[in-house]
């Protein structure tokens, strides 16, 4: 069971910096540019983008 556990919190873990890599996370705000509004104020309330000044 313990293992079980360690393994999920792994996946989680491995998830997260996925998400967080600097390729996706440009490859995503390339996507949310064509929803004009929307995908500007989605990363203008990241503090870890600097693109948004």
């Amino acid at each position: 069971m313990p293992s079980q556990l360690l393994n999920r919190y792994n996946d989680a873990v491995a998830l997260t910096l996925f998400v967080k890599s600097r390729s996706i996370r440009h490859h995503l705000s390339g996507l949310l540019s064509g929803f004009g509004e929307f995908g500007g104020g989605f990363y203008a309330h990241d503090p870890h983008d600097r693109r948004i000044a």
